[in-house]
């Protein structure tokens, strides 16, 4: 029971690589004991190299394994080597697919028996070896107490050439539990100490391709109250881990004595239990520091033994040939203004069970619930002039507002950056017809670089003042295309380059309601090079310091209170606004590409929240907020340039005052609104 004498969400979330053998379902009552039955709302099990031959238990494992212990030693070309041809055989194996659908109905079978009739699956997905199932308390999903609604899944393959592999991804299930909105995702990321890069890479590959289950300009750490991430997230210690010098501790090219000294300096620390010396060198903690991977997540303290690499029994005995490791991971993520309302329960591991490589890892959480705010029904889009005197809904207004800092998204350097405007709660801007956004700018790029000829984007005619729009929330729409795109003279090699990002962009194979997923193709696929966008921290790192070389200032542009839409915040409690979220999507406009998709550089989360303000305090008619905020891009924040902002909301008695001074200054007459169909409009929307 929390303070406002509602229910706490109980949630259970559990993650586990299996290691390709078949689990004991006896070895389940260590993380799901009898009196935990019935005691979580929800619970959530994520599993990765699921897959294994039925019947044959640590015996054998099925599915070809380093470290079996059959393998007396390594073949040319090392460890690494051999996992990547054993991920690799796994593409037309037919056998593998057999065992890997046997494996999951063993799996389900166990858990279905272990939690009993009181729970009832919302929902599981599974992508190769990758396994996620969502459980909820049955009176939860039937009857009057029926609480769960728009529950959705995707998934994003990242393994192998070109990152069309399954053996490496992300699985992601979003639901609404009563008023509160939750995302989960479950993840088995890149192998091995030095391949550090790629793992982030992974993590921004697996929110791109399951950014279109909601808007395709928001990704699923932007569009939920909370978010879960759990998985085999392959971080690694690494006692001597510099993040300014990427030479990261190979393993596989390690000597054996500079291996063995690493790995007994660590099982010193551990012997010691120095849980927190350990998390220190710990990989995704020194991301989260540097602003590389998991921005604003927030984890437990780990006071535990490592999960990785273990033998196969029960208690936990590392293996020599890799550093023991947090490997598996819980992390969660809440919207600013919903920050303190998820609470941290438990943080374990499981030593008991032995049949893996990997220790499982268990979190509980109890999260406060979710206030609701609902959009005020009506028609969307009116202008000034058609506003009813004495309205109550509080207007919105962003000034000063600055990008600086911008990488490069275009082919010949620079960018064409607008910015989108939409709200956690959803739907308190506008409908899907309409979403508020600015007027497109331009950012040249480097002196070296240079920009490729192309159309600048057309200024939005001038209009009356009494028809600035009233808009805000965009619906999952195409980008913007149409009148404003244009053509530029490329190379060849640019226009391959062009050609090659828009198909690897299209790669995404999900859906939102309920269509299957298409599987990877029957046929090993050519490799292609990695999505030239967005750019890696490398490349945005040499911009910058070509920046400097240069004398430049930081790329930046300023937009004028005339190109930037007035908000009005169709909600009829003005005393919820401090949970409320103003989210800016910044876009790359893309005038190159026929197909009209442009680029996500990133987004800013704003809480519209009064300054110094405290809970159960009356919420000021009119407050401002200056904001200097990194934009993120996917869950990381560095070398994406930087938001800048002073923001006022009124309401109330401060209502009338602050529209008629917008109204003298002309703010908003030259924003824009995006329509569903993806074309910008200028000006006033027309009226649902």
């Amino acid at each position: 029971m929390n303070a406002n004498g509602s229910e706490d969400i109980q949630i259970k979330c559990f993650t586990w690589n299996v290691g390709n053998a078949e689990p004991s379902a006896a070895e389940l009552q260590h993380w799901l004991p009898d009196a935990d039955v019935d005691k979580y709302d929800l619970i959530v099990v994520g599993t990765q190299e699921n897959a294994f031959k039925v019947g044959k238990g640590k015996k054998n494992k099925g599915v070809t394994s380093p470290d079996d212990p059959r393998v007396a030693s390594p073949p040319p070309g090392g460890l690494e080597s051999q996992e990547t041809m054993a991920d690799m055989s796994k593409v037309n194996d037919k056998a593998a697919e057999e065992d890997r659908e046997k494996a999951a109905k063993v799996w389900d079978g166990m858990l279905a028996k272990r939690l009993g009739d009181g729970y009832v699956s919302v929902k599981e997905i599974s992508l190769w070896e990758m396994r996620m199932s969502v459980f909820a308390k049955k009176v939860h999903t039937n009857g009057p107490s029926k609480c769960i609604s728009s529950v959705g899944f995707a998934k994003s393959a990242t393994g192998g050439p070109g990152g069309l592999m399954g053996n490496k991804g992300g699985l992601f299930v979003k639901l609404t539990f009563r008023d509160t909105t939750f995302a989960f995702i479950s993840c088995h990321l890149a192998a091995h100490s030095h391949k550090l890069a790629a793992r982030n890479e992974n993590c921004q590959e697996v929110l791109r391709e399951t950014a279109k289950l909601g808007s395709p300009f928001l990704d699923a750490v932007s569009q939920f109250d909370h978010v879960f991430w759990m998985g085999d997230l392959n971080y690694r210690i690494d006692l001597n881990m510099n993040l300014s010098e990427p030479a990261y501790a190979d393993e596989h090219k390690a000597d054996a004595a500079g291996l063995a000294a690493h790995h007994a300096a660590v099982t010193e620390l551990i012997a010691k239990e120095a849980w927190p010396e350990l998390l220190r060198c710990d990989q995704l903690n020194q991301c989260k520091a540097n602003g590389d991977a998991f921005v604003g997540f927030e984890e437990g303290a780990a006071t535990f033994m490592p999960t990785f690499k273990v033998q196969r029994v029960p208690g936990t005995y590392y293996k020599d040939q890799r550093i023991p490791s947090y490997c598996d991971r819980v992390l969660w993520k809440s919207m600013p203004p919903l920050r303190g309302h998820v609470t941290q329960t438990s943080l374990i591991n499981v030593p008991a069970v032995s049949t893996s490589d990997h220790k499982p890892v268990l979190a509980t959480f109890a999260v406060k619930p979710t206030e609701a705010i609902v959009p005020v029904p009506g028609a969307w889009g009116r202008s000034i002039k058609e506003r009813r005197p004495g309205t109550s809904f509080p207007l919105v207004r962003v000034r000063s507002l600055r990008l600086y800092d911008l990488p490069d998204f275009d082919v010949g350097g620079g960018s064409d950056p607008y910015c989108i405007f939409y709200t956690n709660p959803h739907g308190l801007l506008a409908d899907d017809k309409h979403a508020p956004c600015t007027t497109i700018k331009s950012v040249k790029g480097s002196a070296k670089t240079g920009s490729p000829t192309k159309t600048a984007p057309t200024s939005a005619p001038p209009i009356d003042a009494s028809e600035v729009s009233l808009n805000a929330i965009a619906s999952p729409a195409a980008a913007p295309q149409g009148a404003e795109v244009a053509t530029a003279a490329l190379s060849a090699e640019d226009a391959a380059a062009v050609k090659l990002q828009s198909i690897q962009r299209g790669r995404m194979v999900r859906s939102a309601k309920g269509g299957a997923p298409e599987e990877p193709p029957p046929e090993e696929p050519s490799p292609p090079e990695p999505p030239p966008s967005p750019p890696s921290p490398e490349m945005r790192e040499k911009s910058a310091r070509t920046r400097q070389a240069n004398g430049k200032n930081p790329r930046a542009t300023n937009f004028s209170d005339e190109e930037v839409p007035l908000l009005q915040l169709r909600m009829a409690d003005p005393s919820r606004l401090p949970f409320v979220t103003l989210l800016v999507a910044v876009v790359d406009r893309d005038f190159l590409l026929t197909s009209g998709d442009d680029d996500v550089m990133g987004k800013a989360m704003i809480p519209l929240t009064p300054t110094d303000w405290k809970p159960g305090e009356p919420v000021p008619h009119e407050y401002t907020i200056e904001l200097d905020i990194p934009i993120c891009s996917g869950n990381a924040s560095k070398g994406f340039g930087n938001l800048q902002a002073t923001i006022t909301v009124s309401f109330g008695e401060k209502l009338d005052g602050a529209w008629q001074q917008a109204l003298s200054e002309k703010a908003g007459t030259k924003a824009k609104t995006m329509a569903s169909n993806g074309k910008l409009n200028c000006g006033m929307c027309s009226v649902a």
